[in-house]
């Protein structure tokens, strides 16, 4: 590749049209209610806790409404950290139709109470395993924010990197 003169690239592209699809953008940010429709259609994300001063990331199966994030858990390390330090990352993330997507919460976290009288009145989401979920979590946003990415490969091209192709 020696310029954008009309020389063709190593893939047999002109420079030129090289060079113009590169100029699009390829990251997008989301707006607030893109990202809350994303949140409001998933079902599963990760929840980022403190743990001892390491991070850790948990899978969760969870329900966006009202402007928070809800999810089951049974008592133990998930539920000690977000007593300990309540601040939490929230995220989740897919891919469709030559784009990826990534929706980022960041709030506190704070245990739902459980008695039959208050819990009536606060929507869950149906735990996906036979493991007892007797508590439950509300997310509470400081920021929500997400990207889009136009992606280069379509779905189910192997993008793990190999010599060649670094």
């Amino acid at each position: 590749m020696t310029g954008a003169t009309g020389e063709a690239s190593k893939e047999g592209t002109p420079m030129s049209e090289t060079i113009a699809a590169r100029s699009e953008p390829s990251v997008q940010i989301l707006d607030l209610r893109e990202c809350w429709t994303h949140l409001e259609l998933e079902q599963l994300g990760r929840l980022a806790v403190t743990v001892h001063g390491a991070a850790e990331i948990f899978p969760v199966n969870y329900l966006a409404v009202d402007g928070r994030i809800r999810f089951r858990t049974d008592p133990g390390t998930k539920l000690v950290a977000l007593i300990i330090n309540n601040r939490v990352t929230f995220e989740i993330d897919g891919f469709g139709d030559g784009v990826a997507w990534s929706v980022i919460v960041k709030g506190l976290a704070e245990e739902i109470d459980m008695r039959p009288a208050a819990r009536q009145s606060v929507p869950l989401p149906v735990p996906w395993t036979s493991t007892e979920k007797g508590s439950a979590v509300e997310i509470t946003p400081d920021s929500v924010s997400g990207r889009r990415f136009q992606l280069l490969h379509g779905p189910g091209t192997d993008l793990r990197a190999t010599a060649d192709s670094r």
